[in-house]
């Protein structure tokens, strides 16, 4: 089976790409067969080289040993054949991420695949960011017993599992303290965070990771 990349026409095209809750929707034209790319957050995805490196595997020689079948096909770059017979909607798992859809058609006489690519890059391809709760609660200083040390103020921080997060989120004490990287460890459990009375800690991501903290 061989794969081929063609400037998309006005019987084979992905238009209007967009993220609805959990699941990619857009607007198509050319049949039921379609090619999602998946890889990190705001990086470009080169579909012609995607095509090249399937071009290059005998693995693969027909659609029915890709359909549904995610595939890292590159470093961090994962190709999903998938068929579409009413809504063009496809539900997704992993985010942060950058996903493109591509209208593909199918040639059994000579097995050849072509994928529909669009001139503008915001018909087919979408950064997806992922929806982080973080639960900050604050615990005051207290005296253990009438003689005892005096304990610390400090903060309970409890951010959810996130699926395949390495990096990417931080954390801050007061709005000029220093900046403290949160690990994979301190995920999907409870960490402490010392502080003074009157400082707030602030749980924050960079704009090119793809996390939106919202703290609750």
């Amino acid at each position: 089976m061989k794969f081929s990349v063609s400037d998309f026409n006005e019987n084979h095209f992905t238009a209007d790409l967009q993220c609805v809750d959990d699941s990619l929707n857009w607007l198509s034209n050319g049949g039921g067969l379609f090619l999602m790319v998946r890889t990190g957050f705001k990086k470009r995805i080169d579909i012609r080289s995607v095509l090249n490196t399937l071009n290059s595997s005998d693995t693969y020689v027909n659609t029915n040993e890709l359909i549904d079948r995610e595939i890292m096909i590159q470093e961090g770059v994962y190709i999903t054949f998938f068929e579409v017979s009413f809504t063009n909607s496809f539900k997704i798992v992993t985010r942060p991420a950058t996903y493109s859809v591509y209208c593909c058609q199918l040639d059994e006489n000579s097995n050849t695949v072509t994928v529909f690519q669009s001139s503008e890059q915001s018909n087919y391809s979408r950064n997806v960011s992922a929806r982080i709760e973080v639960a900050c609660t604050f615990e005051p200083a207290q005296r253990k017993g009438v003689f005892g040390k005096k304990t610390k103020s400090r903060y309970a921080v409890k951010i959810p599992n996130i699926p395949n997060y390495k990096e990417g989120l931080f954390y801050r004490i007061g709005d000029t303290g220093n900046v403290y990287p949160i690990t994979e460890t301190m995920t999907s459990r409870s960490f402490f965070v010392d502080c003074e009375n009157s400082e707030k800690i602030h749980i924050f991501s960079q704009l090119s990771d793809g996390y939106d903290v919202v703290e609750i």
